[in-house]
């Protein structure tokens, strides 16, 4: 006859458990949350009277660090208290055997390790995004506590420095949602950064007044019938100002007045996976693009390739038919005749014609239907891209400059025959589009830029195979870090129901210890875990797979440290 199973003991078992494990959970994790607050209230970016809306965003987060040691704690001191008021040793000599008494212990570390996962997966990624909404739904009073604050303001790749800042509130006439003045500005733009520890300087401006506008991103793509991209786009006009570019030694006035922008500032969610739940993580290797940090590089590359397309199809058109039509910005053509061009350091250096010179034909629209055909003839040209790539504007516009250049025929509306130099600016070529390229699918991009390279020799095509590996470099990045995190969960999970089973048989071992050194017999191997499953997930980041054995390393270090606790407990 099979022995009934001891339920009124499991069901004692289980309402001191869970009583020990909420009441654990619920001080630790007010106690976590109040920490988390501190930062944010301390740096301005938090109101005081935000702060226990804050707390309760908080504790949903801290429950995947909470709950494990939550549930170890409360299971030590419940199964050690059965220990000691010799109730488990009732149990064992009534033939109650030690897993049967170790039962409550693996279910209810069975349910904690699914609330976690169910909370990694879905809740907490949510709360974390209100969390950071608090912090940064409020770009302007960012702006004007860190002035106040002697701090840098980052825009992008550069940063302002201010004496003062004031915002003014919302701008209807230019759509903005808020208007910041500062004055005592310096503006410094630095170019990309190519490693974690230098930054090359491109330009200082420095200037008395500077107004900022601030525009919702979704607004913007609204209006524009784009994609819609989190975050803010933010437009800067500065006043009369003094700069000075990269290797220069003197400082120039500008007296006119200077816009830089617009550009776009991505919310924390557009570049950070630990906001995003299971499904949309599981999603984002086959969509890297999604997150900001790839889609203005993406951006970058397609902006690139529009630059050697541009080249090669200027080139084409001038060695076979000897003439190239380029697209003013009113839409207004103009047409260069010549045999080729060649890159050069200042550009591309149009090739005449061996019988003449270089002519250009530039139409304007009259009166009616009417147009007017200006011919120009140069004994030398030269083409360059006028718009460096930036991670907002993605129009290509070249510049056509003459030298030597005269009116053979119609007017020049300069006023002068001959010229010793004449540009024409924010020139297109029609078929080449840098927005539609960013626009394709990834896959599809990156495959006509390896058409492009195979077609071009390695020397023009050093600029554009740079900006693909570095693409290609970010998603591999993008791609360990989705795996880490995706592990990590996991393994954070599983380590809510070794914990309690190591708590549970410490416990019953040491039955004879205090409580508090029963607890730090689990406490120190738990810890020790937790820092393998982190710090696992940091090495999968650097290093990709290679770094699995060590985030699930301490779970599995854990298990075989509770199994010869087991089996100790079992022999006596």
């Amino acid at each position: 006859m099979r022995p009934r199973p001891p339920i009124t003991l499991w069901r004692h078992i289980l309402v001191e458990q869970g009583r020990l494990i909420a009441v654990t959970t619920g001080i630790v994790a007010l106690v976590v949350s109040f920490a988390a607050a501190i930062k944010p209230i301390a740096d301005g970016n938090l109101d005081p009277l935000d702060a226990p809306r804050f707390m309760m965003y908080a504790m949903i987060p801290m429950l995947a660090y909470v709950l494990p040691f939550a549930g170890g704690f409360g299971t030590t001191l419940a199964y050690h208290r059965l220990a000691q008021d010799n109730e488990a040793l009732a149990a064992f000599a009534g033939g109650i055997s030690h897993r049967s008494v170790l039962l409550p212990a693996l279910v209810s570390g069975l349910i904690l390790a699914l609330t976690l996962l169910a909370l990694n997966e879905q809740v907490i990624p949510r709360f974390l995004r209100s969390m950071e909404q608090m912090v940064t739904r409020d770009l302007a009073r960012l702006v004007v506590r860190s002035v106040e604050q002697g701090r840098a303001v980052p825009f992008g790749d550069s940063v302002i420095y201010a004496d003062a800042a004031q915002a003014l509130g919302p701008d209807e006439d230019a759509g903005a949602y808020e208007r910041i003045i500062l004055r005592g500005v310096a503006f410094i733009e630095t170019s990309d950064r190519r490693d974690d520890e230098t930054i090359d300087l491109k330009l200082e401006l420095f200037t008395s007044r500077a107004t900022i506008w601030l525009f919702h991103g979704a607004e913007i793509a609204r209006r524009a019938g784009t994609e819609a991209r989190e975050g803010t786009l933010a437009l800067i006009r500065l006043g009369d100002a003094v700069l000075r570019r990269a290797g220069d030694r003197t400082m120039v006035r500008v007296s006119e007045r200077l816009e830089i922008g617009p550009t776009f500032l991505p919310g924390a969610f557009s570049n950070d996976p630990k906001f995003l739940t299971w499904r949309e993580l599981h999603e984002l290797p086959s969509h890297p693009d999604r997150m900001e940090f790839i889609g203005w590089r993406k951006r970058e590359l397609a902006y690139e390739l529009a630059l050697v397309e541009t080249f090669e199809a200027i080139r084409s058109e001038l060695r076979e038919g000897g003439r190239v039509r380029l697209r003013r910005p009113l839409g207004e053509p103009i047409y260069l005749e010549g045999t080729d061009i060649a890159g050069r350091e200042f550009g591309w250096e149009v090739i005449p014609p061996a019988e003449g010179p270089i002519e250009v034909m530039v139409l304007r629209d009259g009166r009616g239907d009417t147009r007017s055909v200006t011919r120009w003839q140069a004994a030398d040209a030269v083409l360059r891209p006028i718009r460096e790539p930036s991670r907002q504007e993605r129009r290509l516009e070249l510049e056509l400059e003459l030298h030597g250049a005269r009116v053979v025929s119609g007017t020049d509306d300069g006023g002068q025959g001959e010229r010793e130099s004449l540009v024409f600016g924010s020139l297109v070529l029609p078929e080449v589009d840098p927005a539609a390229l960013a626009s394709m699918d990834l896959d599809e991009l990156l495959a006509r830029v390896d058409a492009q390279l195979a077609s071009i020799g390695p020397r023009r095509g050093e600029a554009l195979r740079a900006k693909r590996n570095e693409l290609l470099h970010r998603i591999e990045r993008l791609r360990r870090e989705v795996l880490s995190k995706r592990h990590e969960r996991l393994a954070m999970s599983l380590s809510c129901l070794v914990m309690v089973l190591t708590g549970a048989v410490v416990a019953l071992r040491l039955r004879y210890a205090t409580p508090l050194v029963v607890y730090l017999w689990s406490f120190f191997p738990a810890l020790a875990a937790l820092i393998t499953i982190n710090g696992g997930q940091q090495l999968v980041h650097r290093a990709g797979e290679a770094g699995l054995p060590l985030l699930w390393g301490g779970n599995l270090a854990l298990m075989l440290y509770t199994l010869i606790a087991y089996r100790g407990l079992a022999r006596h």
